[in-house]
């Protein structure tokens, strides 16, 4: 009886290959957990034996295709899985998403971390991202600009100076400008800054007339010895440049700080009209309250804080750059004010002590002369404190 042989490599399951529709009918396939020393080749038919892609791992791990350009996005691609010492597997297939979405334009969204090079040193772009704008108004995509679509060229590792970039992606150009600075390997020189970036940006929205705040911003140095600092926009020797406070839209303001600049954006929106309507009507209201026995009969303090938050009211509805805000808390303490007056309780105490000593003078037959004054007093509309303080001393 004989032992039937293994021979045949096992493929990569399906649901550990993914695709993904980069656009302008490129394509790219990625596989995840593939075995050491695993090839894998990748074909636009499935009897097919010229592939189109071989990927090949010493170490195992994850892999990825670089762009795979067709003329027309296809449905599906195929693969195949050969490990060492054996044969090369079955043909399995991947489907291929059909978003057809087709590129409008690439620009430069952020640049990478590392911009000084020691000389002899190789290009990192770890932590630069791409602005992908597709056409047909479809949602932008951000790609890293470590992502295999990406090329780089005039960099030069043994050129010392500032080296300026040129990036593509999928073959298209890509916009903005992507700078490094080589420098060479100079004993007992004084370290200089290399370029600057930005780690956190300031407030970027505001409204029109609104002063720039730039205390929460951030920003990294890096020195021609490699080394970083991190600094405030605050801090001295730094100047902010490009900023308008009366003019709305995105700003693109410069960060300058040892001869070198960085640029970041901020957003400024017309002013929304105020509504100080209510503010006006308490005003008036207010105004013809001075002149009610609410305020009359009112305690001095109370009549004091109403004439202060009466006079700031009208301070803030002939201000024409006062905010919202400031229009509510005005209207708001002058209700408030309004709201304390004590007049009518204090009347009304008044007019119950006048109203007793009148009745105990009439038991006792005073002059009529007096009676009638009092209850003239009591009968009026425009009584006053001082009014009523009199007669009850007459009366007394």
């Amino acid at each position: 009886m004989y032992e039937s042989l293994d021979t045949e490599s096992q493929n990569i399951p399906m649901a550990k290959v993914a695709a993904r529709s980069l656009g302008n009918h490129q394509v790219q396939l990625g596989f995840s957990d593939v075995p050491a020393g695993a090839t894998i080749t990748v074909y636009d038919k499935a009897a097919s034996q010229t592939p189109i892609a071989t990927l090949k791992t010493e170490t195992g791990g994850d892999l990825a295709t670089a762009p795979l350009a067709f003329d027309k996005q296809p449905k599906l691609l195929y693969y195949r899985t050969q490990l060492p010492d054996k044969e090369i597997s079955n043909t399995l297939a991947v489907a291929i998403p059909q978003d057809e979405r087709k590129i409008k334009s690439v620009s430069l969204e952020k640049g990478p971390k590392k911009t000084v090079y020691k000389e002899g040193e190789k290009l990192d772009l770890r932590g630069g991202t791409l602005r992908i704008q597709y056409e047909g108004g479809q949602a932008d995509e951000l790609i890293n600009l470590t992502h295999s679509g990406v090329t780089v060229s005039g960099y030069d590792a043994h050129q010392k100076g500032e080296q300026n970039l040129t990036l593509q992606y999928l073959g298209l150009p890509v916009s903005g400008d992507l700078k490094v600075q080589v420098t060479g390997q100079d004993e007992g020189k004084a370290k200089e800054a290399a370029g600057l970036y930005i780690t956190k940006k300031p407030k970027t929205d505001y409204l029109v007339g609104e002063k720039l705040d730039l205390s929460e911003g951030r920003f990294g140095v890096l020195y021609d010895d490699e080394t970083e600092e991190t600094h405030s926009f605050t801090d001295k020797g730094v100047e902010i440049t490009g900023y308008d406070a009366q003019k709305t839209g995105r700003q693109t303001l410069t960060l300058h700080y040892k001869g070198h600049t960085a640029e970041f954006d901020v957003f400024v929106s017309p002013k929304a009209a105020v509504n100080d309507e209510y503010l006006k009507q308490e005003i008036t209201a207010a105004q013809g309250r001075q002149s009610t026995l609410a305020y009359t009969f009112s305690s001095e303090d109370k009549k004091a804080v109403l004439v202060e938050k009466l006079n700031a009211a009208k301070a803030v509805a002939e201000n024409h750059d006062a905010s919202q805000e400031e229009v509510n808390k005005a209207l708001n303490e002058l209700k408030q004010a309004g709201a304390g007056l004590d007049g009518n309780q204090r009347y009304q105490t008044a007019r119950e002590e006048l109203e007793g000593l009148l009745e105990s003078v009439r038991e006792k037959g005073p002059k009529d002369e007096l009676i009638a004054q009092a209850e003239a007093l009591l009968s009026s509309q425009i009584p006053t404190p001082q009014a009523f303080c009199g007669d009850e001393r007459k009366v007394e």
